[in-house]
């Protein structure tokens, strides 16, 4: 189930992100420093190299600053990679009060 739910968040994530138009080029994903892909499981390496593609390169993935996507229908998330900062908009399910976190 944790893959699923992975793969689908991933998907989201990757329809998703604000990608500042810039061509993608999968052979140029560098691994992060200290990243160890002998101890990685192979599938989720591949996940993120699909991921990162979709995002329209590394290149692209760095130059993006704002990524938003939305969890169950409602709830959008604004996240600024630059400054770490994340906003999250919905509505409460129970009492259909809108609600807006800063974080």
């Amino acid at each position: 189930m944790r893959k699923t739910t992975f793969s689908s968040f991933a998907s989201a994530l990757a329809v998703t992100a604000v990608v500042h138009g810039l061509p993608a080029d999968s052979s140029d994903n560098p691994a992060a420093e200290g990243f160890l892909a002998a101890e990685s499981d192979a599938e989720a390496i591949a996940i993120a190299d699909r991921v990162m593609e979709r995002l329209g390169g590394r290149q692209a993935w760095d130059a993006t600053r704002v990524v938003t996507w939305k969890f169950f229908g409602d709830r959008f998330h604004v996240w600024d990679r630059h400054t770490g900062d994340v906003r999250i908009e919905g509505t409460d399910r129970e009492t259909k009060q809108p609600y807006l976190i800063l974080m």
